[in-house]
Protein backbone atom coordinates (compact mmCIF):
# COMPACT_ATOMS: atom_id res chain seq x y z
CA UNK A 1 0.00 0.00 0.00
CA UNK A 2 1.15 3.45 -0.68
CA UNK A 3 1.02 6.69 1.29
CA UNK A 4 -2.21 7.91 1.19
CA UNK A 5 -3.47 5.07 -1.58
CA UNK A 6 -5.47 2.86 -0.20
CA UNK A 7 -7.72 3.01 -3.11
CA UNK A 8 -11.22 2.65 -1.08
CA UNK A 9 -13.23 0.81 -4.07
CA UNK A 10 -17.28 0.88 -3.93
CA UNK A 11 -17.13 -2.40 -1.35
CA UNK A 12 -15.23 -0.36 0.85
CA UNK A 13 -16.68 -0.93 4.38
CA UNK A 14 -19.59 -3.06 2.41
CA UNK A 15 -18.65 -6.28 3.72
CA UNK A 16 -18.30 -5.11 8.19
CA UNK A 17 -20.33 -6.29 10.28
CA UNK A 18 -23.31 -3.80 11.32
CA UNK A 19 -21.76 -0.89 13.33
CA UNK A 20 -18.32 -2.27 12.79
CA UNK A 21 -16.66 0.27 10.08
CA UNK A 22 -14.17 2.05 11.60
CA UNK A 23 -13.32 0.04 14.40
CA UNK A 24 -9.74 -1.25 15.25
CA UNK A 25 -9.33 -4.47 17.20
CA UNK A 26 -6.39 -5.53 19.25
CA UNK A 27 -6.02 -8.64 20.59
CA UNK A 28 -2.50 -10.32 22.08
CA UNK A 29 -0.95 -9.26 19.03
CA UNK A 30 2.59 -10.68 18.66
CA UNK A 31 5.36 -9.85 16.24
CA UNK A 32 8.76 -11.20 16.26
CA UNK A 33 10.61 -10.32 13.20
CA UNK A 34 13.56 -13.06 11.25
CA UNK A 35 16.22 -13.48 13.82
CA UNK A 36 14.21 -13.61 17.16
CA UNK A 37 13.56 -9.42 17.45
CA UNK A 38 10.32 -9.53 19.77
CA UNK A 39 9.09 -5.78 18.07
CA UNK A 40 5.85 -6.30 19.70
CA UNK A 41 4.66 -8.58 22.86
CA UNK A 42 0.92 -8.96 23.77
CA UNK A 43 -0.44 -5.66 22.70
CA UNK A 44 -4.56 -5.80 23.13
CA UNK A 45 -6.68 -2.04 22.43
CA UNK A 46 -9.49 -1.18 21.06
CA UNK A 47 -10.81 2.34 19.17
CA UNK A 48 -14.37 2.93 18.65
CA UNK A 49 -15.50 4.89 15.25
CA UNK A 50 -14.36 8.58 15.15
CA UNK A 51 -11.91 8.17 18.15
CA UNK A 52 -8.54 9.54 17.87
CA UNK A 53 -6.20 7.55 19.44
CA UNK A 54 -2.23 7.85 19.86
CA UNK A 55 0.43 5.69 20.21
CA UNK A 56 3.38 7.06 21.99
CA UNK A 57 6.59 5.32 22.95
CA UNK A 58 10.44 5.73 22.44
CA UNK A 59 12.46 4.66 19.04
CA UNK A 60 12.76 0.87 18.68
CA UNK A 61 9.60 0.19 20.58
CA UNK A 62 7.47 -1.21 17.90
CA UNK A 63 5.11 1.19 17.23
CA UNK A 64 5.49 1.08 13.69
CA UNK A 65 5.99 -1.98 13.72
CA UNK A 66 2.04 -1.74 15.01
CA UNK A 67 0.03 0.84 12.79
CA UNK A 68 1.93 -1.77 9.85
CA UNK A 69 0.35 -4.77 11.33
CA UNK A 70 -2.90 -2.84 11.46
CA UNK A 71 -2.67 -2.04 8.00
CA UNK A 72 -1.98 -5.55 6.99
CA UNK A 73 1.66 -4.77 5.30
CA UNK A 74 2.76 -7.54 7.58
CA UNK A 75 1.93 -10.30 9.23
CA UNK A 76 1.61 -11.04 12.63
CA UNK A 77 3.33 -14.06 14.71
CA UNK A 78 0.59 -14.02 16.59
CA UNK A 79 -2.71 -12.88 18.18
CA UNK A 80 -5.92 -10.96 16.16
CA UNK A 81 -6.16 -7.43 14.17
CA UNK A 82 -9.44 -6.81 12.93
CA UNK A 83 -9.99 -3.41 11.24
CA UNK A 84 -13.93 -2.43 10.46
CA UNK A 85 -14.95 -5.85 11.87
CA UNK A 86 -12.73 -8.12 9.40
CA UNK A 87 -9.22 -9.93 10.63
CA UNK A 88 -6.64 -7.90 9.16
CA UNK A 89 -5.24 -10.92 6.75
CA UNK A 90 -3.48 -8.78 3.82
CA UNK A 91 -2.42 -5.20 2.83
CA UNK A 92 -6.47 -3.61 3.36
CA UNK A 93 -7.95 -1.07 0.82
CA UNK A 94 -10.08 0.24 3.67
CA UNK A 95 -7.37 1.83 5.53
CA UNK A 96 -5.33 4.76 4.60
CA UNK A 97 -1.82 5.37 5.40
CA UNK A 98 0.56 8.35 6.11
CA UNK A 99 4.08 8.13 6.76
CA UNK A 100 6.93 10.39 7.82
CA UNK A 101 8.01 12.10 4.30
CA UNK A 102 5.01 13.09 1.80
CA UNK A 103 6.52 11.36 -1.17
CA UNK A 104 4.69 13.66 -3.72
CA UNK A 105 5.27 12.73 -6.84
CA UNK A 106 7.29 15.47 -8.24
CA UNK A 107 5.90 16.41 -11.95
CA UNK A 108 2.66 16.43 -10.69
CA UNK A 109 0.86 19.60 -8.91
CA UNK A 110 -0.84 19.68 -5.50
CA UNK A 111 -3.82 18.84 -7.13
CA UNK A 112 -2.99 16.55 -9.12
CA UNK A 113 -1.22 14.70 -6.02
CA UNK A 114 -3.87 15.23 -4.50
CA UNK A 115 -6.11 13.31 -7.30
CA UNK A 116 -3.84 10.12 -7.52
CA UNK A 117 -6.42 7.75 -5.69
CA UNK A 118 -9.05 8.59 -7.81
CA UNK A 119 -7.18 8.08 -10.75
CA UNK A 120 -5.35 4.82 -9.93
CA UNK A 121 -8.83 3.73 -8.85
CA UNK A 122 -10.48 4.21 -12.14
CA UNK A 123 -12.82 7.30 -10.65
CA UNK A 124 -11.69 10.46 -11.86
CA UNK A 125 -13.94 13.08 -12.82
CA UNK A 126 -15.66 16.34 -11.80
CA UNK A 127 -16.76 15.04 -8.51
CA UNK A 128 -13.24 13.68 -7.75
CA UNK A 129 -11.65 17.32 -9.01
CA UNK A 130 -14.27 19.20 -6.80
CA UNK A 131 -13.28 17.24 -3.62
CA UNK A 132 -9.61 17.95 -4.26
CA UNK A 133 -10.05 21.44 -4.18
CA UNK A 134 -12.54 21.35 -1.29
CA UNK A 135 -9.42 19.14 0.51
CA UNK A 136 -6.88 21.39 -0.57
CA UNK A 137 -8.86 24.02 0.51
CA UNK A 138 -9.41 22.71 4.10
CA UNK A 139 -5.55 22.02 4.47
CA UNK A 140 -4.85 25.36 3.97
CA UNK A 141 -3.83 25.23 0.56
CA UNK A 142 -6.25 27.27 -1.64
CA UNK A 143 -4.20 29.04 -4.41
CA UNK A 144 -1.43 26.32 -4.39
CA UNK A 145 -3.34 23.80 -6.19
CA UNK A 146 -1.30 23.99 -9.18
CA UNK A 147 1.95 24.52 -7.77
CA UNK A 148 4.56 21.23 -8.39
CA UNK A 149 6.15 19.89 -4.93
CA UNK A 150 9.47 21.95 -5.97
CA UNK A 151 7.51 25.18 -5.10
CA UNK A 152 6.37 24.08 -1.75
CA UNK A 153 8.00 23.92 1.24
CA UNK A 154 8.18 21.09 3.60
CA UNK A 155 4.78 21.88 5.73
CA UNK A 156 3.03 22.85 2.29
CA UNK A 157 4.23 19.37 1.27
CA UNK A 158 2.56 17.35 3.97
CA UNK A 159 -0.83 18.93 3.51
CA UNK A 160 -0.65 18.04 0.04
CA UNK A 161 -0.47 14.28 1.53
CA UNK A 162 -3.18 14.72 3.84
CA UNK A 163 -5.29 16.01 1.42
CA UNK A 164 -4.13 12.90 -0.60
CA UNK A 165 -4.78 10.64 2.01
CA UNK A 166 -7.95 12.11 2.72
CA UNK A 167 -8.95 11.57 -1.15
CA UNK A 168 -9.25 7.86 -0.34
CA UNK A 169 -12.24 8.27 1.31
CA UNK A 170 -12.22 5.42 4.30
CA UNK A 171 -13.12 5.22 7.68
CA UNK A 172 -9.93 4.56 9.20
CA UNK A 173 -6.86 6.63 9.26
CA UNK A 174 -3.05 5.62 10.18
CA UNK A 175 -0.96 7.82 10.57
CA UNK A 176 3.03 7.29 11.02
CA UNK A 177 4.49 9.85 12.86
CA UNK A 178 3.48 12.53 9.78
CA UNK A 179 4.70 15.73 10.65
CA UNK A 180 8.51 14.56 12.32
CA UNK A 181 10.20 15.61 9.05
CA UNK A 182 9.14 19.88 9.68
CA UNK A 183 10.53 22.38 12.10
CA UNK A 184 8.42 22.32 15.47
CA UNK A 185 6.38 25.45 14.88
CA UNK A 186 5.15 24.23 11.43
CA UNK A 187 4.63 21.01 12.97
CA UNK A 188 2.79 22.76 16.19
CA UNK A 189 0.28 24.39 13.32
CA UNK A 190 0.00 20.99 11.15
CA UNK A 191 -1.25 19.38 14.18
CA UNK A 192 -4.16 21.73 14.85
CA UNK A 193 -5.14 21.58 10.99
CA UNK A 194 -5.29 17.54 11.25
CA UNK A 195 -7.48 18.25 14.75
CA UNK A 196 -9.90 20.35 12.45
CA UNK A 197 -9.88 17.56 9.54
CA UNK A 198 -10.37 15.06 11.91
CA UNK A 199 -13.47 16.56 13.50
CA UNK A 200 -14.73 17.67 9.84
CA UNK A 201 -14.46 14.04 8.45
CA UNK A 202 -15.13 12.16 12.26
CA UNK A 203 -12.62 9.37 10.54
CA UNK A 204 -10.95 6.86 13.00
CA UNK A 205 -7.29 7.93 13.46
CA UNK A 206 -4.47 5.93 14.85
CA UNK A 207 -1.70 7.94 14.90
CA UNK A 208 1.73 6.74 16.20
CA UNK A 209 4.66 9.43 17.66
CA UNK A 210 7.02 9.45 19.88
CA UNK A 211 6.42 13.39 20.84
CA UNK A 212 3.95 12.87 23.98
CA UNK A 213 2.51 16.35 23.67
CA UNK A 214 1.55 15.88 20.88
CA UNK A 215 0.02 12.38 21.53
CA UNK A 216 -1.95 14.12 24.16
CA UNK A 217 -3.48 17.37 22.36
CA UNK A 218 -4.68 15.63 19.53
CA UNK A 219 -5.79 12.45 20.94
CA UNK A 220 -8.91 10.84 22.89
CA UNK A 221 -6.71 8.24 24.21
CA UNK A 222 -3.09 7.64 24.34
CA UNK A 223 -1.53 4.50 24.67
CA UNK A 224 2.15 4.41 26.15
CA UNK A 225 4.63 1.56 24.98
CA UNK A 226 7.20 0.32 26.59
CA UNK A 227 10.75 -0.13 25.14
CA UNK A 228 11.79 -3.40 23.14
CA UNK A 229 10.06 -5.74 23.07
CA UNK A 230 6.65 -3.21 22.78
CA UNK A 231 4.26 -3.72 25.51
CA UNK A 232 1.41 -1.65 26.94
CA UNK A 233 2.94 0.46 29.75
CA UNK A 234 -0.52 2.86 30.67
CA UNK A 235 -4.08 3.89 28.94
CA UNK A 236 -4.64 7.46 29.48
CA UNK A 237 -8.10 8.82 28.75
CA UNK A 238 -7.61 12.84 27.55
CA UNK A 239 -10.55 14.62 29.35
CA UNK A 240 -10.08 18.15 27.43
CA UNK A 241 -13.28 18.95 25.18
CA UNK A 242 -12.71 19.91 21.90
CA UNK A 243 -11.65 22.03 19.77
CA UNK A 244 -8.49 22.26 21.08
CA UNK A 245 -5.78 24.47 21.14
CA UNK A 246 -2.08 24.98 21.46
CA UNK A 247 -2.25 27.02 24.58
CA UNK A 248 -3.38 24.31 26.65
CA UNK A 249 -0.20 22.63 26.44
CA UNK A 250 0.64 24.52 29.19
CA UNK A 251 -2.37 24.05 31.87
CA UNK A 252 -1.52 22.15 34.83
CA UNK A 253 -3.83 19.03 33.93
CA UNK A 254 -2.29 18.71 30.69
CA UNK A 255 1.29 18.64 32.27
CA UNK A 256 0.29 16.03 34.62
CA UNK A 257 -0.41 14.09 31.68
CA UNK A 258 2.38 14.57 30.31
CA UNK A 259 4.38 13.22 33.50
CA UNK A 260 2.17 10.34 33.51
CA UNK A 261 2.44 9.33 29.89
CA UNK A 262 6.44 9.86 30.96
CA UNK A 263 6.46 7.29 33.91
CA UNK A 264 4.82 4.72 31.62
CA UNK A 265 8.12 5.09 28.98
CA UNK A 266 10.17 4.54 31.77
CA UNK A 267 8.28 1.55 33.09
CA UNK A 268 10.85 -2.20 32.77
CA UNK A 269 9.52 -5.16 31.86
CA UNK A 270 7.57 -7.27 34.68
CA UNK A 271 4.53 -8.87 34.70
CA UNK A 272 2.44 -5.58 35.71
CA UNK A 273 2.96 -4.78 31.94
CA UNK A 274 0.67 -7.44 31.36
CA UNK A 275 -2.32 -6.16 33.68
CA UNK A 276 -2.72 -2.83 31.81
CA UNK A 277 -2.97 -4.84 28.17
CA UNK A 278 -5.99 -3.33 26.55
CA UNK A 279 -5.91 -0.43 29.26
CA UNK A 280 -8.26 -2.17 28.55
CA UNK A 281 -10.46 -1.15 26.09
CA UNK A 282 -10.50 2.82 26.88
CA UNK A 283 -10.75 2.20 30.55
Amino acid sequence: MEEGVGLADERKGADAPGGARGTISVKDAVKQFEGGVLAVDHVSFEASPGEFVSIVGPSGCGKSTLLRLVAGLIPLSDGNIAVNGLDVTEPRQDVALMFQRPTLLPWRTALQNALLPPKLGGKLGQAAERQAYELLDMVGLSGFEHTYPRHLSGGMQQRVALARLLMVGVDVLLLDEPFAAVDQLTRERLNLELLRVHERMSATALLVTHNITEAILLADRVIVMTPRPGRIADVIDVPFDRPREQEMVAEREFQELVLRAYRGLQVPDTDEGDTRQAGLHGA
